[in-house]
């Protein structure tokens, strides 16, 4: 798993995107990126380099770790 530090890497205001509770974190359509709703306000993230959304967990994880219907491309390597 990745530390909490290393999740946040660059972060968006985005008002295309309803919050489903008032807080929380939510999957995004590009899987290396995610929604953080704080009070009800989206904002859109991107996960650390080498890092993708892992819905199970809702955070940022090592491909590796996870399994999803999302295929994610990692350039240069491989799907996940």
């Amino acid at each position: 798993m990745i530390s909490e530090t290393e999740l946040n890497t660059e972060t968006t205001f985005s008002p295309n995107f309803t919050c489903p509770t008032e807080n929380g974190s939510f999957a995004h359509d590009d899987c290396w990126m995610y929604w953080e709703c704080a009070n009800g306000i989206a904002y859109e993230r991107k996960c650390a380099d080498g890092t993708a959304w892992n819905d199970r967990i809702k955070m940022c994880d090592w491909p590796a770790n996870i399994v999803s219907n999302v295929k994610c491309y990692i350039p240069g390597k491989t799907y996940i």
